[in-house]
């Protein structure tokens, strides 16, 4: 086995460092389980008498009920403790999505097996393929991500900012021709969100084009990815009942004269897209959102513990309606599990970080803007009194060891002898 596996890999480029996949696991399982016996008393391995059971089957065109019924008898005549599976699809993945998936590759009836083989063979050669295809290529290798907002919907030719930011939208609803009132609010919202009519002066091409008002026909869609986000209009999910996830809760913050920030928490009713027809072509998506009462009526906070409740039955009586995707965070509303009276109409707010990215924690944060500033470190003083240690009797018991002076009799008698030679 370790020899086929050296021969297959020798012309391949180096197998990457990660982790295995479900079926890649069980693959290593099973083949672990090559020198496992069945029971003490033979010499036969478990892989081995599957692998002859199976050719036998597949030999006389067996069917997955005769074949266990054979099993049945076998097991009869082997041991208690023997490891020989009882069945042709173990219990624990019988009707599982392993088995949903096998039946998919049979394309032949008829040699079941063969045809499983035969698939696998084929995925397993166009994944390896994939290791020498263009970087841009789609394969398994280079998966689209779950949220893909850097997939634009269109290939617009404007260089706006507002029409620069990377979203797709997705699951289309049909086309609505907004009123006359809803026209102009969402007309003069984008204008006044633009940084270019900032310098008014300097006009750009674009928004004489934009200043001619855009299709009252507009587009609605059900999901929208944004800023690492899937947003999802509240209609969509109503008809949708398999949802495991709540993605039409939004907030936005805005700031007034004074430079205080006030948010603003809804819920996004459907999803639109307008567009200017001319010889640019230009797209926006806005959000139509229903907005509950940022006033201390409908929005409470508790400051030591970082809580945001709204009051969901109270909304904003203004006729503010529609919000640009890119401005928006996405949120989500959590109801009181008890039935108290008082605490019916309100929601906890949960902010929701993007995909893909970890929200840093505010007392991180703190250390890192305290990073280069030096503080007075408090250092207490010695203690009170004074003391002496006398060493003078210490002295005297110190015998030294290890000197080189000479004190044997002998030595000093043979050293004068030495130096009256000398002289």
């Amino acid at each position: 086995m370790d020899q086929m596996l050296v021969d297959l890999a020798r012309h391949h480029p180096p197998i990457l460092d990660a982790e295995p996949i479900a079926c890649a696991k069980a693959f290593y399982r099973m083949v672990a389980s090559a020198d496992e016996l069945v029971h003490d008393r033979t010499t036969h391995s478990r892989l081995s008498v599957v692998a002859r059971l199976f050719a036998v089957k597949s030999r006389y065109n067996m069917s997955i009920a005769e074949y266990d019924d054979i099993l049945g008898i076998v097991h009869e005549l082997l041991p208690p403790d023997s490891k020989l599976p009882n069945d042709f699809y173990p219990k624990i993945i019988r009707g599982s999505w392993c088995i949903k998936k096998l039946r998919k590759k049979v394309r032949n009836k008829a040699h079941v097996e063969a045809g499983i083989v035969g698939s696998f063979l084929v995925e397993e050669a166009a994944n390896t393929l994939s290791l020498y295809f263009r970087s841009h290529a789609p394969s398994v290798r280079n998966k689209v991500p779950r949220y893909d907002d850097c997939a634009f919907s269109f290939q617009g030719t404007c260089d706006l900012d507002i029409f620069k930011c990377p979203s797709r939208c997705m699951s289309p609803r049909g086309v609505h021709e907004l009123s006359n009132k809803e026209y102009k609010v969402a007309f003069l919202y984008i204008l006044t969100n633009m940084p270019e009519m900032d310098a008014f002066f300097n006009i750009h091409n674009a928004l004489f084009q934009i200043s001619y008002g855009y299709c009252p026909r507009v587009r609605f869609y059900g999901c929208y990815d944004v800023n690492g986000y899937r947003f999802r209009s509240k209609k969509y999910e109503s008809g949708r009942v398999v949802l495991t996830t709540i993605n039409s809760g939004v907030c936005v913050t805005s700031f007034d004269e004074s430079d205080n920030a006030l948010e603003y928490y809804g819920i996004i009713e459907d999803i639109i897209k307008i567009e200017w027809e001319d010889s640019m072509k230009l797209e926006l998506v806005l959000f139509y959102c229903s907005w509950f009462d940022p006033t201390p009526n409908g929005l409470r906070r508790t400051e030591d513990l970082g809580l945001v409740e709204i009051n969901h039955t109270l909304r904003l009586s203004n006729f503010d309606l529609f919000m640009m995707a890119s401005q928006v965070t996405q949120v989500y509303y959590l109801s009181y599990p008890c039935k108290n009276r008082e605490l019916s109409p309100w929601w906890v707010v949960y902010h929701v970080a993007p995909h893909g990215c970890v929200p840093m924690n505010e007392s991180n944060s703190e250390a890192m803007n305290m990073e280069g500033v030096v503080l007075d470190v408090y250092q207490a003083d010695g203690l009170d009194g004074t003391f002496v240690i006398d060493l003078s009797d210490a002295f005297d018991s110190i015998i030294a060891t290890g000197s080189d002076e000479v004190t044997d009799p002998k030595d000093l008698e043979a050293i004068q002898k030495q130096v009256v030679l000398d002289e």
